[in-house]
């Protein structure tokens, strides 16, 4: 009966739908934030927003900065209905509405990668009483001074003061060529504005242009150097409208140091030969992965260890490849790995004597839109054959059948822990259904191989493990199908 009554009323007095819509919302100052950076491990931290008398309320968010895909905050209501997850990098904007007069903040973080975290300057409101005129502003907020806050690698803040001295390279070196900042506004008393009229210009010291500086949005910007080295350099950031705001910072901008990994001095280096390259569209940020593809030429498809170099930092999120003659890629790198601008990652592929790669896929990200270059290098390895260690063994009971699939763990001895190139040996033929690697750092186990892959009997099958220096690897799952009694062993590649 109320349903009907409310029809009707609905359609002899259609306005009765806009009293929702045409209420305003209220807006006040309000202060709440996260650590800087945040704790990794934060299971469900949560902070409570309350506005008595509110119906519905939102949040306006300074910054938002979290590690993409892996931390996130939640906004839910007291039944605990989540009306917006948010993650990655954002700044300036209002969250979607909560309804009722209480907000939860709960936020999740993994076990690696902090970020900055989250500031929290305004709340807006709704109410069911009529919304009280907004008060007159004797005077509005005046700009009196500028910060700049550096955002390094991994998404961190930190004030830059004058004393301060950042460090790039020259124009077109290999090495990180620019640095990202943000620019906060400040009345009189020492007040954040959320908006304040501010074009930036750099000059220099002295005479002569040695960098350019890009808008990425409204408060952040990227600063370019020049072709032209130089040490100590000082730059003023300023406004020509407002001529007693600046503020300055100092550069050194030195020349391309190109990275080559070590080597013993009795083996030869590896030759490196650029097999392709991938430009990052302008419009990319680190919310949208890109997939570049690299055909591997014919003369290098034998080749099982590549390297990937990128002029600016990426996040890498698989790897895979795709054997001659197959439909389907192999994924045999497993992120999220965090990869450095200019510096070198190496990577081997499990293909065995005569079986061709015909194709790279990296899936990868980066912060926000610009121009990323993605090269990727193969080499041949060390003609001298590879020393193994055996490091353990299984034997497959005798009820075994190729029906059941084993699944021996092998735990790696601490003085080859950091090691990451493998081989299993049998004395039958096995399937490979997959193998499964546990990194210290990491929750879960990383698969780093996918089968079905047939080994013959006395045949060595090499494959590598993805983990970095300082992530040693601890234990390996290979989970395998033979019939009835056999043996599998584990060895590992030493110098």
């Amino acid at each position: 009966m109320t349903l009907r009554l409310f029809m009707i009323l609905l359609f002899v007095f259609p306005g009765v739908t806009s009293l929702a819509q045409s209420q305003e919302w209220i807006e006040e100052p309000f202060s709440l934030s996260s650590s800087h950076p945040y704790p990794n491990r934060a299971q469900g931290e949560t902070q409570t927003i309350q506005k008595r008398g509110a119906t519905s309320i939102r949040l306006w968010f300074d910054l938002l900065e979290t590690e993409p895909g892996w931390d996130h905050l939640n906004l839910q209501d007291v039944s605990g209905n989540v009306y917006q997850e948010l993650s990655g990098y954002r700044s300036g904007f209002w969250s979607n509405p909560v309804p009722g007069d209480t907000i939860f903040l709960r936020f999740w973080s993994d076990d690696s990668i902090s970020g900055y975290g989250y500031v929290i300057s305004r709340i807006a409101y709704q109410t069911d009483a009529p919304t009280p005129p907004k008060p007159s502003l004797s005077k509005p907020s005046l700009l009196s001074k500028i910060r700049l806050y550096q955002i390094d690698s991994g998404g961190t803040l930190h004030q830059i003061r004058e004393t301060n001295t950042i460090q790039i390279f020259t124009q077109g070196s290999p090495t990180r060529t620019t640095f990202d900042f943000l620019i906060w506004g400040f009345d009189s008393s020492d007040r954040k504005l959320r908006h304040f009229p501010f074009k930036p210009k750099i000059t220099f010291a002295g005479s002569g242009v040695f960098g350019t500086l890009e808008s990425l949005d409204s408060t952040t910007y990227r600063f370019h150097a020049g072709p032209i080295p130089t040490k100590n350099l000082t730059v003023t950031v300023q406004d020509p409208q407002h001529h007693q705001v600046e503020a300055r910072f100092r550069v050194d901008i030195l020349e391309p140091v190109v990275k080559r990994p070590s080597r013993p001095p009795s083996l030869s280096p590896p030759t490196y030969v650029q097999i392709g390259a991938f430009t990052n569209p302008e419009w990319a940020s680190r919310k949208i992965a890109q997939e570049p593809q690299f055909p591997i030429p014919t003369a290098y498809q034998t080749c099982n260890a590549f390297q990937i170099i990128s002029e600016k930092s990426i996040e890498i999120e698989h790897i895979q490849i795709r054997f001659q003659g197959q439909n389907r890629s192999q994924t045999i790198v497993h992120g999220p790995i965090q990869v450095r601008a200019g510096e070198p990652y190496e990577f081997s592929t499990p293909n065995r004597s005569g079986q061709r790669i015909v194709r790279l896929d990296v899936k990868q990200r980066m912060h926000r839109s610009g121009r990323t270059l993605l090269y990727a290098r193969a080499f041949q390895r060390h003609p001298v054959a590879p020393q193994f260690v055996q490091i353990g063994t299984f034997t497959n009971p005798e009820w075994a059948s190729r029906k059941i699939a084993q699944e021996p763990h092998f735990s790696i001895p601490t003085a080859h822990q950091n090691r990451n190139t493998f081989r299993i040996v049998t004395d039958k033929p096995i399937e490979l259904d997959r193998i499964q690697a546990w990194i210290a750092g990491h929750s879960k186990p990383l698969t780093v191989i996918r089968g079905p892959i047939r080994i013959e009997a006395g045949q060595a099958y090499d494959f590598s493990t993805p983990n970095q220096p300082g992530k040693p690897i601890q234990r390996i799952k290979i989970m395998q199908r033979m019939h009835r009694t056999g043996h599998t062993t584990l060895h590992v590649q030493v110098p």
